[in-house]
């Protein structure tokens, strides 16, 4: 199995405070029920992502496992909810 790795940035203000925004909500596949992010476009996205800590007014608590799998990033902010 092959893994790229990418940098991932957790509750580091100065990093958020650096990118203009939230990544564009339409990126995410979303699942309401869960509040979880089950995938992303990077088409749409890009690829320096910053999580949104809500998403539709729904609480982002979590990341499926293959959400980013097969994505070419470069760095995930998360946001103090998950």
């Amino acid at each position: 199995m092959e893994f790229k790795y990418f940098k991932c940035i957790r509750n580091m203000e100065n990093k958020r405070n650096n990118l203009s925004e939230d990544t564009n909500h339409d990126a995410f596949k979303f699942n309401k029920k869960t509040g979880t992010i089950v995938d992303y476009n990077e088409a749409i996205g890009g690829y320096e992502v910053v999580i949104p800590s809500m998403i539709k007014g729904i609480p982002v608590i979590k990341i499926g496992i293959k959400a980013f799998q097969g994505k070419r990033l470069r760095s995930v902010v998360l946001p103090d909810s998950i």
